[in-house]
């Protein structure tokens, strides 16, 4: 035997789920603008950026993997890396990372 559903109680349930739904705080109204980041000069070499991880490796050992990868071949960022984690002064790590980059065909 089916059970008997009630049509009456079926839609109270309803009308108490739109009715628990107008309850809930309102969305806010506010409309949140991104904008995006001013695009510097430096050269992006993203797609042959992964191909020279190792190499960027052999000549920075101090810069691990992922922070050659999250770089993307960046110029600016690599330098920065550079100038950190071997101490040399920024005009030097730049002279560095240009080399590099020329020497791999991505600058």
């Amino acid at each position: 035997m089916k059970p008997q559903t009630h049509k009456n109680t079926d839609k109270a349930d309803k009308a108490d789920k739109v009715i628990s739904n107008r309850n809930e705080p309102a969305a806010s109204s506010k409309t949140v603008v991104k904008t995006a980041m001013p695009t510097t000069t430096a050269p992006k070499t993203k797609g042959k950026w992964g191909d020279q991880i190792k190499a960027a490796k052999h000549e920075w050992s101090k810069l691990s993997e992922a922070e050659l990868l999250k770089s993307d071949g960046d110029s600016q960022q690599l330098t920065g890396l550079v100038q950190q984690r071997y101490a040399i002064e920024r005009h030097v790590a730049e002279k560095q990372v240009k080399a590099f980059l020329v020497k791999c065909n991505i600058a």
